[in-house]
């Protein structure tokens, strides 16, 4: 069973999130809270399922999250096989084709937060995400790669819907987010297609 664990800035505003997840998924649960890590990995200590898939809130994800369901138990973790965007914004385009080449490639740089599923083992032996690491999809991403090898391709397209922050932007705001807190959280389970606004 799949888990979709998305870190969002409010819960109220996350309805949106919903209608870019193709059905597929046990749950999706919505992680709010300072500090993007820490609401991975809370999410992740919330969620059901065997197979966690992280994303972020910004993007919409082509395929069938089934197909989890279907992998051999050697796979551990896995990348997506393309990367595009909706912003026309130069740098994030920039980043998809960077991505679009590391995923033809096989290499763990396409394993980034906006697309990052894992079984849940393969986390907890590697301890989640840290929670003070600037870039944590990208520690996470290596320490994968020690642990177990590299990722295996998995058939699923992901669009990028905002403009990507630079690394300036990004340190900035690591620097500026405060304490680490968590926030409220909202688990929502199929009911329809592919899920409903009920709380499981």
């Amino acid at each position: 069973m799949l888990s979709v664990i998305v870190p969002v800035r409010s819960i109220e505003n996350a309805v949106e999130v919903l209608g870019h997840i193709p059905p597929g998924a046990v749950e999706v649960l919505l992680q709010s809270g300072v500090g993007i890590a820490h609401a991975r990995n809370a999410g992740a200590r919330r969620a059901r399922g065997d197979v966690l898939l992280h994303i972020d809130d910004d993007v919409l994800l082509r395929g069938d999250l089934a197909w989890f369901d279907t992998r051999p138990a050697h796979e551990v973790w896995w990348v997506a096989s393309s990367w595009s965007t909706t912003t026309a914004d130069r740098y994030t385009e920039g980043i998809c084709s960077f991505l679009n080449l590391q995923a033809a490639l096989h290499l763990l740089g396409a394993s980034v937060g906006s697309f990052q599923p894992m079984r849940r083992s393969a986390f907890e032996a590697i301890g989640g995400y840290v929670e003070e690491s600037v870039q944590d999809d990208m520690d996470m991403a290596r320490r994968l790669y020690r642990a177990f090898g590299p990722p295996t391709p998995a058939p699923f397209a992901v669009v990028i819907l905002r403009r990507t922050v630079t690394m300036p932007e990004h340190w900035k705001r690591h620097a500026a987010r405060g304490p680490v807190s968590e926030g409220p959280f909202r688990r929502l389970v199929p009911a329809g297609s592919p899920f409903s606004l009920r709380t499981g």
